[in-house]
């Protein structure tokens, strides 16, 4: 896809959540299943189990332990 490439010049502050999530995973169907399943907000996959996430198309344990990593990592820089 691309997205970080020089000649794209994207502002990745406008790239919907799916294409963020492709970037990290680099697995489109994963990126897909779990942007739409959060209604392209992230903010909505907080609190949710790891059993509801691994019943989504394409995400497995090491994909959910990413997401969960993803929030404390979140949590750390709005703390400080």
């Amino acid at each position: 896809m691309g997205l970080l490439r020089k000649r794209d010049r994207l502002d990745i502050r406008q790239l919907p959540l799916s294409d963020l999530l492709y970037t990290l995973w680099g697995d489109r169907t994963a990126a897909i299943s779990v942007a739409e399943y959060a209604g392209g907000d992230l903010r909505n996959l907080q609190g949710k189990s790891a059993m509801e996430l691994l019943e989504l198309p394409g995400v497995g344990e090491g994909r959910v332990a990413k997401v969960i990593a993803l929030f404390e990592i979140i949590r750390r820089v709005v703390q400080r």
